[in-house]
């Protein structure tokens, strides 16, 4: 195929079977980078949300808005016109891409990091940065280490489980976001941290949640405490502070690691003891919760362990988010 050949189809047909042909490719080789549930509402790249997207480059693209024609006036040879086309079909991508909860969280984090007093917002890099007040330090992208540390260490923060709905519930509590927040900026250099440095971040740590898509934003974050007795939350906040307080440094990383899903053997690695060690540490340690919780009713119990999570998931000092 050579690029006279694909003119003169243009010239006699507008689009035939050789042009065709070049956009199918040029969709199948680009789609590979492209997350199917966020750019094809699908759950795979399969032949039909393939030829769904061609269609879109075609219709709305090279003939609805006549890039076709660019295509010819302005490419010299082959290699030229096909990086051409896969330009064009990488802004029909973009133009498909769908909000996940990701989208979404990211836009509650703004808003309330925004909002908060021992925050400022600065330019770097060309991105928007959110900072400490006062730093005075360059900034610099997160480097994948420092992505995965701080990932690690928001997996503690309670969030809700996704739901079977077309619509997914929000991830984070307005107190769960906060915190995870707290921990951002805690653990970020001194130069802060971009939105898209949150967004590796976030997509790291909710890997299970980003399939699911949001119509709508998220407005303030739904609570496990909804519905429940003003009572029985002044009780488990209560509880949980106490017991949060009680708990020894070790203590707190052995709990922090049974809430976040961490691996026992990593777990005990981590703070040096065996494995039979952590278990007995680990059963006394939830026996003195599950004795706490007596009296409560199921949301109650779920509450008292999330208020547990967010006691112990923020390090002991002063928060920087204000939310």
């Amino acid at each position: 195929m050579t690029l006279r050949e694909l003119r003169r189809e243009y010239e006699t047909v507008t689009i035939g079977a050789d042009i065709l042909e070049e956009v199918r490719r040029a969709c199948a080789s680009q789609v590979r980078r492209y997350p199917p549930v966020v750019y094809a509402r699908s759950q795979a790249w399969g032949v039909d949300a393939v030829e769904d997207l061609v269609q879109d480059v075609v219709t709305l693209r090279l003939l609805g808005e006549q890039q076709l024609a660019y295509l010819f006036d302005v490419a010299g040879d082959l290699s030229h016109w096909r990086a051409l086309l896969n330009r064009q079909v990488k802004i029909t991508l973009a133009r498909r891409r769908a909000r996940t909860v990701v989208d979404n969280l990211l836009d509650r984090a703004g808003r309330h990091l925004t909002r908060s007093e021992k925050v400022e917002t600065v330019s770097g890099a060309g991105h928007k940065v959110f900072r400490r007040v006062g730093s005075r330090e360059p900034y610099r992208p997160l480097t994948d280490r420092e992505v995965f540390h701080t990932t690690e260490q928001v997996r503690l923060v309670p969030r809700r489980r996704p739901g079977r709905g077309k619509r997914a519930p929000s991830v984070y509590s307005k107190a769960g976001l906060g915190a995870l927040l707290d921990i951002v900026l805690q653990e970020a250099p001194g130069g802060g941290i971009a939105v898209r440095d949150l967004g590796r971040i976030l997509e790291s740590a909710l890997t299970d949640w980003i399939p699911a898509v949001l119509e709508l934003d998220e407005i303030g974050g739904s609570s496990v405490a909804d519905g429940t007795e003003p009572s029985q939350i002044v009780e488990v906040k209560m509880t949980a502070s106490e017991l949060a307080s009680g708990l020894s440094e070790v203590e707190i990383k052995i709990l922090g690691g049974y809430l976040a899903g961490f691996p026992y053997s990593e777990t005990a690695r981590r703070i040096g003891i065996s494995r039979p060690t952590l278990f007995k540490h680990q059963r006394n340690l939830l026996d003195r919760i599950h004795a706490a919780a007596e009296g409560l009713d199921e949301k109650g119990r779920e509450m008292l362990m999330d208020e547990i999570a967010l006691s112990i998931a923020v390090p002991r000092n002063e928060d920087v988010s204000g939310v």
